[in-house]
């Protein structure tokens, strides 16, 4: 990764911000000038010539300040709103979350590398949850089945009339199956 773009992973506010910034307060620089000299050149009362550069100026600040907060909701707010909503999906079971990624693979942003992570933690998380969820029923399979078989020779070993030689294998079969069970 060369320089610039680890510079540019670490910097989440984009050039062409700044650019439209400077722009715009170059221009409106521009428009201030102009007003104040077409208020002089009509010699309007002095209240009206301080005010309107005012009210210029302060809707100019509405203006940026808008165009700010819908940036930064558009940057920040809404994919940490998406990354909280997975999160909450994540911790209640679902792992099948996915979270894409904003930018293309070479354009990547810190948030882009934050959401790849948590798609592979959610992608190994669920497989880790798959093999413990297939290690229970194994083990509850081979349980159950030792179970069956104590349970299916102990009722033989109840049937009337058996051998001598017939009880101690069966009780031998109840033996090993109990042993297999606490080892």
């Amino acid at each position: 990764m060369t320089r610039r773009e680890k510079k540019r992973l670490e910097n989440r506010f984009p050039p062409s911000l700044f650019a439209a910034y400077l722009g715009t307060l170059l221009l409106m620089s521009g428009i201030h000038i102009g007003l104040v000299t077409l208020v002089n050149e009509c010699q309007w009362n002095t209240l009206i010539q301080i005010m309107i550069p005012v009210v210029y100026w302060t809707l100019v600040a509405v203006g940026l300040t808008v165009f700010t907060r819908n940036k930064i909701i558009k940057t920040y707010d809404q994919p940490m709103k998406e990354l909280a909503k997975a999160a909450d999906k994540f911790a209640h079971g679902d792992f099948s979350v996915y979270i894409p990624p904003l930018h293309t693979t070479n354009r990547h942003d810190y948030l882009d590398l934050m959401f790849l992570d948590f798609n592979k933690m959610v992608a190994e998380l669920g497989s880790i949850e798959t093999m413990r969820t297939d290690f229970i029923a194994n083990v509850s399979h081979e349980i159950k089945t030792l179970i069956a078989a104590i349970q299916n020779y102990a009722q033989l070993l109840g049937k009337p009339n058996l051998t001598k030689e017939e009880q101690e294998n069966y009780t031998a079969a109840i033996l090993s199956s109990t042993y297999r069970l606490s080892a």
